[in-house]
This record gives structure tokens, sequence and C-alpha cells, in this order.
């Protein structure tokens, strides 16, 4: 294995090695690859440092991959300040009142189907004014795909036999959120026992 270190890169040789490196939500490429050509606009409010490398490392190796790759934890917040004229100003009213009226339609019908950004939750009609809007980014804070691993955490490659002294936690784990949000922390904590205890062992 390579490492960076001081005086450069730094070859290491270890029995076991535990991936910790908590998902590829900094790394543009690996965005654009998995969410589509608008990731970018993505605002990374995860750690900087996440770039996938473990990810990378793991596929590499021949590891398997668990999903989703097409989803991922995320928080709302404010986009910068625009700075629009009087005809942008009422571009993005007119835009705004159609955007209510589909809204409403959708609400009517108690379908969100048609709408360009289907609603997932319950549909409550906005009706009355004044209306006040605020402009959102995306902010990922982690990915869910990543590698496969069993329950010993030890990464399994695309044939399903597990890769003895390859483990993986945290983000870096795929399939844990295939039905629901799981606490990114406990599955740091979790799976990174596990496999450090593993690792350790070796």
């Amino acid at each position: 294995m390579l490492a960076s270190g001081p005086d450069g890169s730094v070859e290491i040789e270890a029995k076991a090695v535990a991936l910790a490196t908590g998902g590829f939500q900094a790394s543009s490429e690996l965005r654009a690859r998995h969410f589509g050509q608008w990731a970018d606009w993505v605002v990374v409010r995860g750690s900087p440092y996440c770039t996938g490398d473990g990810l990378e490392a793991a596929l590499e190796a021949g590891a398997g991959t668990a999903g989703p790759f097409n989803r991922f934890y995320d928080h709302t917040l404010p986009a910068p300040p625009a700075d629009d004229g009087p005809a942008q100003l009422r571009d993005r009213q007119d835009r705004l009142l159609v955007t209510l009226a589909d809204y409403n339609a959708a609400c009517e019908s108690g379908n969100s189907s048609s709408l360009s950004v289907p609603k997932t939750g319950g549909l409550e009609p906005v009706m009355t004014p004044p209306f006040y809007a605020i402009r959102l980014l995306i902010g990922m804070t982690f990915t869910y795909g990543g590698v496969r691993v069993n329950s010993r955490t030890e990464v399994v490659d695309t044939s399903g036999a597990s890769s003895r002294g390859l483990y993986a936690a945290g983000a870096d784990v795929g399939g844990l959120y295939t039905l629901g949000y799981t606490d990114g922390l406990s599955i740091g904590l979790a799976y990174g026992k596990i496999a450090g205890k593993g690792a350790a062992a070796l």
C-alpha cells in the first residue's frame, strides 16, 4: 500500500488494512459519475478530504460493490445571494407562481408524479399569500454506495468471496441505506470497531 508522508510516497506492507475514508462526496469526478452532470452544483457539507480513496483502492483489488450509488445523505443550505436586476426578479416571480400553481394542482389531485421534482411526503397546499422563497443548494454530507462487506466487515469480491485482511468501515461500506437513514456516526463506530478487531487479530 502507498501512503503520502512528509518525504513523499511511502510503501507500507501490512497483513490487514481497514478502509475508512468516509465515502466519495468530495470527488467531483465520482459525483458526476454516480449522480449526473448537475452534481457539481452540490455543496460538500461533509469532509472535503473524502474523495473516494477507499472505494477506488478496494475496486482495484477486485472488491464487489453495494448500493444505492445514486443516493446520498444531505441537508439543504442557503445559496449565495444572487445579484439580479428587475428583469430577472420579475422572471423569478412568474416562475414561482407557476411552480405554486403546479404544486397546488398536485395537492388537489393527491398525486405528485406530475411535478418536475416529485414530493415524497404529504401534500399540503400553499394558497394564502404573502409567499416567501429562498434559493437553496444541496449540501452533501456523505454517500451511500460503497464496497460490499460481510458480517465481519471483510470486503467481499465480485464472486462473493471474502478478502482476508481487507476490511471496510463507515461510509466506505455500501448497502446500509436501502430502507432508510442510518446515522453516519453509528456506522463509523459500529463497523469501525468490528473492522479494527478483525485487522488487529491478523
